[in-house]
């Protein structure tokens, strides 16, 4: 779930700037997704761990660190050059619940 007190926190209460935040969010967030399994199809690992940073630190700004740590995951990997035969099924795994949240949250 989506903890809202912490994003109005981090932009200083700001509605106007927390709903922007959640409209890129949603916005963002698939193409990120779509982008990983390109990324990752084409063994473009660099991508791979750069667009899971990003969706990683987007998490953490909504108090989504269960997520956040599944994306840290998938970067280190990534990035590391390890057990990349595992990313496609974490990738999967990340996207079913940001899905999930998306649908329920914002």
């Amino acid at each position: 779930m989506i903890d809202r007190n912490k994003l109005e926190s981090l932009l200083g209460g700001d509605e106007k700037m927390v709903q922007r935040f959640l409209d890129i969010f949603k916005t963002q967030t698939p193409e990120q997704m779509e982008q990983l399994k390109d990324s990752i199809n084409n063994k473009n690992w660099d991508q791979v761990s750069i667009t899971a940073h990003s969706i990683k630190n987007q998490c953490k700004y909504l108090g989504l660190d269960d997520i956040a740590s599944q994306a840290s995951n998938i970067e280190q990997l990534a990035e590391e050059k390890k057990h990349l035969d595992l990313l496609s099924g974490l990738v999967i795994q990340l996207n079913e619940r940001l899905t999930e949240i998306m649908a329920n949250s914002i």
